[in-house]
């Protein structure tokens, strides 16, 4: 942050500001010179952390924010685009757990986005669960538990709110820009 304010253009994304804010910064202009932004997906995705439900508190001001559906294929989509955006784990790695974290990404493009919710409340892909990282309340993948003890890996729908949440933290799936 402090290189980009003695640049002349650049960016710097600050993810514990405001759960993640880019700034960009270009170079001297004039107001009537047009110039474009373009941002990408890359190989970062916007990360899926745990809140408290529907909390401004927790810089959830838009409810979509904390809403997803599981489709028929088996992906959890996020309410809040217009786009369909899915959870799921990213390439990225928590710095916390070394797990991958989980994310949103465009289903259309996604391989690592379809899950299996079994009876214990556990939301599987390959080997992995999605679980609640209490430390940094993130949601990241993480080996399966036990079926007799899925603890922070459980997970309910709620069909009302459709608030996707922890049963054992009673924290929400929360898309990190809501």
């Amino acid at each position: 942050e402090i290189s980009l304010e003695a640049s002349a253009s650049g960016w710097f994304y600050d993810e514990d500001l405001q759960t993640g804010l880019l700034m960009v910064k270009t170079p001297v202009m004039t107001k009537d010179e047009a110039f474009t932004v373009t941002l990408g997906y890359g190989s970062s995705f916007e990360k899926v952390l745990a809140a408290e439900c529907n909390s401004a508190d927790h810089n959830v001001y838009i409810p979509a924010a904390q809403q997803f559906v599981m489709n028929s294929a088996g992906q959890i989509v996020s309410q809040l685009y217009v786009t369909e955006m899915c959870l799921s784990f990213g390439d990225d790695n928590d710095p916390d757990s070394g797990t991958p974290d989980c994310v949103l990404q465009p289903c259309s493009q996604c391989s690592k986005c379809v899950f299996v919710h079994d009876d214990n409340g556990q939301l599987k892909s390959g080997g992995s669960c999605i679980d609640q990282d209490a430390t940094v309340q993130r949601l990241i993948s993480y080996p399966c538990h036990e079926a007799s003890a899925p603890g922070n890996q459980a997970w309910t729908f709620d069909a009302r709110t459709l608030n996707l949440m922890n049963q054992q933290t009673g924290a929400c799936a929360t898309a990190a820009s809501g």
